[in-house]
């Protein structure tokens, strides 16, 4: 087992394991800026705090807060999108 050590510009470590020698050219992935992402969209909105605040909430209720920003944010994404 080969193992290797890297170091995110944020100072966090990451930790390779391969069963194959992991070459020294290899570098860390730079750290995504927050909010970035594919999936990131909810992930960073506002309404999911709100919906996770609620005790009594229920997975429904989160459609219902977001589903007009997600369903406006589809469409101003829709040109990006390459499939």
């Amino acid at each position: 087992m080969y193992t290797r050590t890297l170091s995110k510009p944020d100072g966090r470590s990451l930790r390779l394991y391969s069963r194959r020698p992991i070459p020294e050219t290899i570098s860390s992935p730079p750290t995504a800026p927050q909010g970035a992402g594919a999936n990131s969209y909810l992930r960073w909105h506002p309404l999911l705090r709100e919906w996770v605040d609620d005790p009594a909430a229920r997975p429904e209720d989160l459609d219902a807060l977001a589903s007009a920003d997600e369903q406006a944010w589809f469409e101003e994404s829709k040109p990006l999108l390459l499939y």
